[in-house]
């Protein structure tokens, strides 16, 4: 609201006067902010989409590429103002696909020795609809394990899953160079399975591992919320 002076002074009513012209040259720029923000994205939202699309990801839910790009987020929406700051991958993550399918559409491979049935079936169910999250890098010492890192959450934030790992990777490959990246598994199922899921750049091909909570990994975590 426009500071009002009823005074008499002209030198004051100049100041207030280029006060509040300094103020709505600011809430100006701050639309223009917004308005590039929101532009760019859309452009990262469409980006994706037909990333998935390309990759065949409507296919297997026997979905036209438009059909599919109708039933996806219509918005990658910002959820708080730390956003920006904290999280710098924003991604659409799609969880109606059987994850052993998703692997494959995506070109994860699953290491030897596994019984793909029994890890896909029990570790990771699929739900009922795609959604958008923003993801970072849990930065810890390189000498601190994955129960070490994630002891140290912040409030806003909980740990990754493999379907948004699998979103990462598709849309950020660039994370896996020289990373071995750990995902929770799914609470339900075996209890005394091994407790983390990996992704790992091994020869040019995103390999998928099962590791122990003790191992040193890059942890990926989530901002709180989905939209």
């Amino acid at each position: 609201m426009p500071v009002e002076l009823k005074i008499a002074n002209r030198k004051i009513t100049r100041l207030v006067g280029k006060a509040n012209s300094l103020k709505e040259k600011a809430s100006r720029f701050e639309d223009k902010r917004q308005e590039l923000l929101n532009n760019a994205l859309e452009i990262l939202r469409k980006e994706q989409i037909e990333s998935y699309i390309r990759l065949g990801f409507h296919h297997s839910l026997g979905l036209s590429e438009k059909e599919y790009e109708e039933s996806m987020p219509n918005k990658i929406l910002i959820p708080t103002d730390r956003t920006l700051e904290k999280y710098k991958f924003p991604a659409i993550v799609e969880t109606r696909i059987c994850c052993e399918e998703l692997f494959k559409l995506a070109g994860i491979n699953v290491g030897e020795g596994y019984n793909a049935d029994y890890i896909f079936q029990r570790m990771f169910p699929i739900q009922q609809k795609p959604y958008v999250v923003w993801m970072r890098e849990k930065q810890s010492r390189k000498d601190m394990s994955i129960e070490e890192t994630l002891n140290k959450l912040d409030g806003d934030e909980r740990t990754a899953d493999i379907f948004e790992g699998v979103a990462l990777a598709v849309n950020y490959p660039e994370i896996l160079r020289d990373k071995q990246l750990a995902f929770p598994k799914s609470p339900v199922g075996n209890d005394n399975f091994q407790d983390f899921a990996s992704l790992e750049l091994v020869d040019s091909k995103i390999e998928f591992f099962i590791i122990n909570k003790l191992q040193k990994a890059t942890n990926i975590t989530v901002q709180h919320g989905r939209t």
